[in-house]
């Protein structure tokens, strides 16, 4: 658990900070598409904040007791990204470079955190 979080704080971290420092940059890469306003600048750059946020709670609790409920809050975080990000390609014709490669990350990593919470739960 202390490794998947590990990673998972770091690579949340550089997302977050990424939104937050070149929004425009990020959502290009990642939707292939231009943010065109300032709402959806400032938008970004929250969800950046939010993510950027996650990445501080698994860090912090990745060598405490409290792991297990970071591990289920990033079940909901990693399954409803990558729900939405697959909507945004399929319903709403985005289609960045990494756009695919997010999905199936954040997909894996729901995977990975029912993988946790079951092995928790069978141990107790």
């Amino acid at each position: 658990m202390k490794t998947f979080l590990t990673y998972t704080a770091i690579i949340e971290a550089l997302t977050g900070l990424g939104l937050i420092i070149i929004p425009s940059k990020v959502v290009l890469i990642l939707l292939e598409t231009e943010l065109n306003g300032s709402l959806e600048i400032i938008l970004s750059m929250v969800a950046g904040a939010a993510i950027f946020s996650l990445a501080l709670a698994c860090w912090f609790f990745r060598l405490q007791s409290g792991a297990s409920i970071t591990i289920r809050a990033m079940l909901f975080y990693n399954f409803a990204v990558a729900s939405i990000l697959l909507y945004g390609a399929l319903g709403l014709g985005f289609k960045g470079p990494v756009l695919w490669l997010v999905i199936i990350f954040h997909f894996f990593q729901s995977v990975i955190c029912i993988l946790y919470i079951n092995k928790k739960n069978s141990a107790h």
